[in-house]
């Protein structure tokens, strides 16, 4: 599966990295190469860790593809140019990470942080903070019931930054089975990114034939 290179932003090294406190913006489409690469890129850290569980392959290319085109629309579906649930962080030119919800922060409503990534070169500089302060402010804003987000294990980074925004561990997830020998299939009952994949692409086809089977029904019997 090839992608559009990133073009957006100029790269950055430790040596050149501008020391100016990055600014906070919605994603635009021009965003979504860089933003893909370092979804890929976390994707592929989760792997090492949990290689069933998170297996790199067209289904879950097609996953990652899936979730920045739902950045782009409305809840209803409608197309936009800035996203709601999207935001970059860059400075002075520089893109230096990026944070991602699950819904547009609405009253009442409970967010997950779909993910949260600061590019290697800006790492330790306050980028995963503010983009994290960022969506707290939405959701306080919003009236927002409560933002949360999901920590595999190993994720110590992760770990220390929700820990200092004040986030409280809710609970914990248990798993059973083999899920981290990577040279054993996961047992039954161990859901992967590509059964995921799988379910929400055949759930989609059929609320498409059902959509289609109304439309039909509906101009028969206009």
């Amino acid at each position: 599966m090839q992608h559009a290179p990133d073009a957006q932003f100029a790269p950055a090294s430790p040596a050149t990295r501008p020391h100016t406190a990055p600014t906070i913006r919605p994603a635009i489409k021009a965003d979504v190469a860089v933003i893909r690469k370092c979804t890929r890129t976390t994707h592929e850290t989760h792997a090492r860790r949990l290689p069933h569980r998170f297996a790199m392959d067209d289904a879950a290319e097609a996953f990652i593809d899936l979730f920045l085109k739902r950045a782009f629309r409305t809840a209803n579906g409608n197309p936009i140019a800035q996203s709601e649930t999207l935001f970059v962080a860059e400075s002075d030119g520089h893109f230096c990470g990026y944070i991602h919800l699950s819904t547009a922060p609405e009253e009442g409503l409970e967010i997950g942080i779909v993910d949260i990534h600061t590019a290697p070169e800006f790492r330790g500089t306050g980028v995963g903070t503010a983009l994290l302060r960022h969506a707290q402010r939405l959701c306080e804003e919003a009236d927002v019931h409560s933002l949360h987000a999901e920590v595999w294990h190993g994720n110590d980074a992760s770990t220390a930054l929700f820990t200092a925004a004040k986030f409280r561990e809710d609970g914990k997830m248990y798993s059973w089975g083999k899920t981290t020998s990577p040279d054993r299939p996961p047992p039954p009952g161990v859901w992967t990114i590509k059964t995921v994949a799988t379910g929400i692409a055949y759930g989609l086809g059929g609320y498409l034939a059902l959509t289609g089977l109304y439309t039909i029904l509906r101009d028969l019997l206009a």
